[in-house]
């Protein structure tokens, strides 16, 4: 199905992206810059010229706030990436990106409003802690790959 093959298409996309990241031994922030101008262009390419999926602009100022908000967050969240690449192993940084549900969390109640409730918080602690832990316990953690 089309779902599968986008699936797919990012998880390799995201492996070549990550392995590469972690050569190139750029500055967290250009390399951020560089990743989203590709896949801004992408972008373009697939729903402005090959028409792939119906384009559909922009229509009211609160609609962008929101948007330009969450896109903020998620271009802060590949800096920090990016920069954890640079000073650990690429498998610890991904054990600690499997906290990321929690700060998704966070950024829809702040940002939305949601009420998430006592839950979702409590489904996501063996997440973070099983996480953290094995983080923590690796010989490569360092702060500066933490923080």
């Amino acid at each position: 199905s089309e779902t599968a093959a986008m699936i797919a298409l990012w998880y390799a996309t995201s492996i070549v992206a990550t392995n590469t990241s972690k050569s190139l031994e750029m500055d967290a922030a250009v390399l951020t810059l560089s990743q989203l101008l590709i896949a801004s262009g992408c972008s373009f390419l697939l729903l402005r010229i090959l028409k792939l999926k119906p384009y559909r602009p922009m229509t009211s100022r609160e609609e962008l706030q929101t948007t330009s908000l969450l896109a903020f967050a998620f271009m802060l969240g590949f800096v920090t990436l990016n920069a954890a690449l640079r000073h650990m192993h690429v498998s610890l940084v991904m054990t600690l990106r499997a906290t990321e549900p929690l700060f998704t969390l966070a950024l829809s109640t702040v940002v939305f409003g949601n009420d998430n409730g006592l839950r979702r918080l409590i489904s996501l602690i063996p997440v973070v802690c099983g996480a953290s832990m094995s983080a923590l316990g690796s010989a490569d953690a360092t702060v500066a790959g933490a923080v």
